[in-house]
């Protein structure tokens, strides 16, 4: 069911807005004199920027087992290779390291930002062969599919295609978070 790295980035994004609130310190970032969409999108660039250095910590673990155990004399392919996975795992990470923050913002818990996050990394290896089905996250974020010749999960879908629909669920979860987090009150 997908690369591991999402796990510590959803824990870790859980609850960096839920955790405010239940600490209520929320209220002392947002008397600081910056708007509401500022003090969210730092938490998001906070999360993001976590999901990256866990992405290029992994890849740099990757080359080095790869050049202990095999050499480094792999070849351009076999680096390649460790690249793209990097790369689809990352994209894989973020995606869902989006949905656990959005989780987090709507609910104000960091147990269910958490909960949901974690579903849905197990569910995204779920695949229904409906035509349907290639328009919902979970077929679709798991770009490493399209590596090396590979086949769509579902007819119909390709590199493009994926990206597309994984570009509109992480603007979709953006903007619920951005909207939701504008407008609710924080007392």
């Amino acid at each position: 069911s997908g690369p591991m790295m999402p796990r510590p980035a959803i824990i870790f994004t859980a609850g960096i807005v839920s955790g405010e609130h239940n600490q209520g310190t929320i209220k002392f970032l947002l008397i600081r004199g910056q708007s509401r969409s500022a003090v969210l999108a730092s938490k998001y660039t906070a999360a993001v920027l976590f999901t990256l250095s866990l992405a290029v910590w992994l890849t740099v673990l990757s080359f080095a087992a790869g050049a202990f155990f095999f050499g480094t004399d792999a070849g351009e392919a076999g680096w390649r290779d460790v690249l793209v996975a990097g790369g689809s795992t990352l994209v894989y990470s973020i995606i869902f390291m989006t949905l656990a923050f959005m989780m987090g913002v709507l609910t104000r818990s960091t147990g269910a930002a958490m909960g949901v996050g974690m579903a849905s990394v197990m569910f995204s290896g779920i695949v229904i062969p409906k035509s349907f089905y290639k328009y919902v996250l979970f077929p679709n974020a798991d770009l490493s599919v399209y590596s090396q010749g590979g086949h769509a999960p579902i007819q119909g879908m390709s590199l493009g295609f994926s990206i597309a629909v994984l570009a509109a669920y992480l603007v979709l979860f953006l903007v619920a978070s951005f909207v939701t987090f504008k407008k609710r009150d924080i007392a």
